[in-house]
């Protein structure tokens, strides 16, 4: 797998999502936690800051049918910093931390890995009761295919199938979704998904391929996150299913084996 890794010359993945909730941080803790995180963001290019108010639901377990569902509204200070050149976005705050990466050009997953890891230590090394909840790695692909007929050539069928028992229909959305176990306390949800729509050069579909790995179990994200090959691990999963959503003669056109097939597909990138 890691040989086929470093053959990809090309890509299609434009969204990718680190997240780690908790609990047991206070409001004055989290100062010191910033100020230690400013230095290792600046380090790493990032260039602009703001805060805002995020609001959270808590429910309640097991409601009645005469009660509300809402346990508590609860408001959250939330700390963003930016990195524009690589796209990067960190958010952090007194419930969780999230690193998102929205660009066109390629990301490479140890360099983004390495700063979500930078401050989820600092979290660790300040906080006393620091307790974990959920760790996420979600990676999000998404291209445009201009003849739906053609889907099968470059995404697999068994994610990527339609009903064509009608005559003169037109596919407008389609999609298969998975949620799987890997290990005891370890998860992944899996969508393969198909929207039409309008573009400047006419009719096309978007393409999504949408995986997420996910842990919810304290003392399994503690040991992920002491392992310095735990995030990695979950970056190999996340290749593998999607290798499983596309074909080889996709594949092979990433590696630049043959031609990227231009004339069907929109987005994808060179890797560099």
């Amino acid at each position: 797998m890691e040989t086929v890794r470093q053959e990809i010359k090309f890509n299609f993945l434009k969204n990718i999502i680190m997240r780690l909730d908790f609990q047991g941080v206070l409001p004055a803790e989290l100062e010191k936690v910033i100020i230690k995180a400013k230095a290792i963001l600046k380090e790493a290019g990032f260039n602009r800051f703001s805060e805002r108010i995020d609001n959270a639901v808590n429910l309640k377990q097991n409601p009645s049918q005469m009660e509300s569902p809402i346990q508590s509204l609860d408001s959250i200070k939330v700390f963003s910093f930016i990195n524009e050149k690589d796209g990067y976005s960190i958010d952090l705050s007194t419930n969780f931390i999230t690193l998102s990466v929205e660009s066109d050009h390629y990301s490479p997953f140890e360099k983004y890995s390495e700063i979500f890891m930078k401050i989820v230590n600092v979290y660790r090394a300040e906080i006393d009761f620091f307790t974990t909840t959920r760790l996420g790695f979600r990676k999000i692909n998404i291209c445009l295919l201009s003849d739906i007929t053609k889907i099968n050539e470059y995404f697999a069928e068994r994610y990527f199938s339609y009903n064509n028992s009608l005559s003169d229909t037109v596919p407008l959305a389609f999609s298969h979704s998975e949620t799987f176990q890997i290990q005891p306390d370890q998860k992944v949800n899996f969508t393969c998904k198909v929207e039409h729509g309008k573009t400047p050069k006419g009719i096309s579909y978007r393409i999504i391929i949408d995986s997420d790995d996910y842990l919810d179990n304290q003392d399994s994200i503690d040991d992920l996150l002491t392992d310095p090959s735990g995030i990695g691990k979950m970056n190999d999963t996340l290749f593998t299913l999607y290798l499983s959503g596309v074909t080889d003669k996709l594949i092979n056109a990433l590696k630049g084996k043959i031609p990227l097939p231009t004339e069907d597909i929109e987005g994808i990138e060179p890797n560099g």
